[in-house]
């Protein structure tokens, strides 16, 4: 049943079974002041905590060397040719990924973006490791989405200022 208070202090001034079937508050079983049990929890005045670096031990060092040094050489040959390689473990970003650096924009590793104070499009990751701190200018962002198994493409143009 529907049950809690739109306000602490008030009863409700109509009874929901009037309007809704039995059936249906029984299926929407919640309370509406209450975020849902799989929702992610996290409080307002919370500070984002720096995700920390692992270590590895020698022998897991000595199975990954092989890796290691491919991945070297793929960073060296991309800085060659003047690149900047997409996975580059060797050298440290200066953007740390934390819990607060925007709404994810698809799956995992699809990147994030996220606004700021003035409502700009800003801090967005797209290339994974690359963080672009510069706001991007209105009317520039523009979100693709493919849908259903037809592939039917949407387009949204996103607005810094209709948000």
């Amino acid at each position: 049943m529907v049950s809690g208070h739109l306000f602490h202090c008030r009863k409700n001034s109509w009874p929901p079974e009037e309007y809704v079937g039995r059936t249906a508050l029984q299926l929407l079983d919640l309370d509406g002041g209450s975020p849902p049990e799989q929702a992610w929890r996290r409080r307002l005045n919370s500070h984002a905590n720096i995700l920390k670096e692992f270590s590895v031990t020698f022998m897991e060092a000595m199975k990954m060397m092989t890796l290691g040094v491919r991945l070297w050489s793929y960073v060296r040959e991309e800085a060659s040719h003047g690149r900047k390689a997409p996975i580059d473990p060797f050298t440290r970003e200066r953007c740390k990924p934390s819990a607060s650096q925007g709404v994810p924009l698809g799956g995992m590793g699809s990147g994030s973006i996220s606004r700021g104070f003035r409502g700009e499009f800003k801090n967005w990751h797209i290339i994974p490791g690359l963080c672009e701190n510069s706001p991007v200018m209105e009317n520039q962002y523009l979100y693709h989405e493919t849908v259903g198994i037809k592939n039917t493409h949407r387009y949204w143009l996103l607005d810094t200022m209709k948000a």
